[in-house]
């Protein structure tokens, strides 16, 4: 076979189609001199951060829908992403055994001869059907930014909730240390629970049950719309709530 030079046709046309179907991901490469298949044009690294939930659905998403199912038609010859590679024979899925632990990418190489492949029906199908399923899932990660961070709430008492990224939340009786980060060890924190999201503006905080109580507290915040600084709750056990936003 002749030198192979250039970004080939099988990780541009693969790029294409997912970033069609998923903007949010970023273009990080397909030819780079002197890096192994990048060096020849035949690996795709797709931008997607493993710290950001929902760039990591989609990552994974696309490992298990599209990648893994399409193996035969894609043509890879490997892949990479958040510390595992997976091959297309009896190897399968292996921890580490690269270099860098590719948290912020997937990278996708073909063989010489498959990456020259230009039609990936089944993976489009499969895209599609992805994004489908994936779009109340990523509405309600990007909707729960909203409530990331420090918030006053009032009930007659005063708490302190933190929402962390991806739904847990933590409240405390004592005023935090430093509104502009996540509880320290020095924090102690009174309860956690786990908070979802209806469209449009409605979130649910459900918390552990408290021993010796008949039922866990639960309760719904009705108002919090993008941008809020102030939102209200009803309770299953206490009064009507004010939460402030502090950080």
């Amino acid at each position: 076979m002749t030198e192979m030079k250039g970004e080939q046709p099988a990780p541009k046309a693969f790029w294409s189609l997912v970033h069609a179907q998923f903007p949010i991901t970023q273009f990080l490469g397909i030819h780079n001199p002197g890096h192994d298949d990048h060096g020849e044009g035949r690996a795709l690294d797709i931008g997607l951060n493993v710290k950001e939930p929902s760039e990591n659905e989609i990552a994974w998403g696309l490992v298990n829908d599209v990648l893994l199912p399409n193996k035969a038609e894609i043509g890879w010859s490997y892949f990479i992403w958040d510390q595992w590679i997976w091959y297309p024979d009896k190897r399968g899925q292996v921890k580490g055994g690269f270099k860098g632990n590719h948290t912020d990418h997937i990278h996708v190489s073909w063989s010489r001869l498959t990456s020259q492949n230009t039609m990936f029906p089944d993976a489009t199908a499969a895209m599609r059907e992805l994004s489908r399923k994936l779009e109340t899932t990523l509405e309600a990660i990007e909707a729960m930014k909203r409530l990331e961070g420090w918030w006053k709430v009032w009930d007659g008492n005063y708490y302190y909730y933190y929402f962390h990224p991806g739904g847990l939340v933590e409240y405390t009786k004592k005023a935090p240390f430093n509104i502009k980060k996540a509880p320290g060890p020095g924090q102690q924190m009174n309860n956690s629970g786990i908070c979802t999201y209806t469209p449009p503006n409605q979130f649910v905080i459900a918390w552990k049950p408290v021993p010796g109580a008949e039922a866990a507290c639960q309760e719904t915040f009705y108002n919090a719309s993008p941008g809020c600084k102030q939102m209200n709750a009803t309770s299953n056990f206490y009064s009507p709530l004010v939460a402030t936003r502090l950080s």
